[in-house]
């Protein structure tokens, strides 16, 4: 049973890397310490726990500061934010449609309140490419500190 739960909730942390609705690595290390408290399996060492601990860290402030230096980068002003945002709430809209909604739509919604905004094209391109890389880089360092946690 607790072994079901744990699967679940890696499974769960991966779907939430990916699609960032949920916190991915700390749903992932949740599992790990759930395992690591109910069987005890020597892999788990207190001394790998505080380094998962420690990663999941890490992958809090990727989260956090990729996505602001997408938007700093990118000098996206405030409708670019609210574009972005609505383009977010779109994408999980749609999500069970396809898992790249959540990803590109917000750099959609971007570009579209940059123009609103009365931006160049180059601009509103340029602000949608940056946060379409905010989301990305911080994504692939979960997905690598996740599959870290796995090993």
């Amino acid at each position: 049973m607790i072994v079901a739960l744990v699967v679940g909730l890696v499974i769960l942390g991966f779907l939430g890397i990916i699609f960032p609705i949920l916190p991915g690595v700390p749903v992932v290390y949740l599992g790990l310490l759930i395992l690591a408290f109910v069987n005890h399996p020597p892999e788990l060492t207190t001394t790998v726990l505080v380094v998962f601990g420690g990663l999941t860290g890490v992958s809090l402030v990727f989260d956090l500061f990729g996505r602001f230096l997408g938007a700093h980068y990118g000098k996206i002003s405030r409708a670019g934010i609210i574009g972005g945002l609505i383009g977010l709430l779109v994408g999980i809209l749609f999500t069970p449609l396809g898992g790249w909604s959540i990803i590109l739509l917000p750099p959609l919604g971007v570009i579209i309140g940059e123009l609103h905004e009365q931006r160049s094209r180059k601009d509103a391109f340029q602000a949608g490419w940056w946060t379409l890389i905010g989301t990305i880089i911080p994504m692939l360092i979960n997905l690598f500190i996740a599959s870290l946690m796995m090993v």
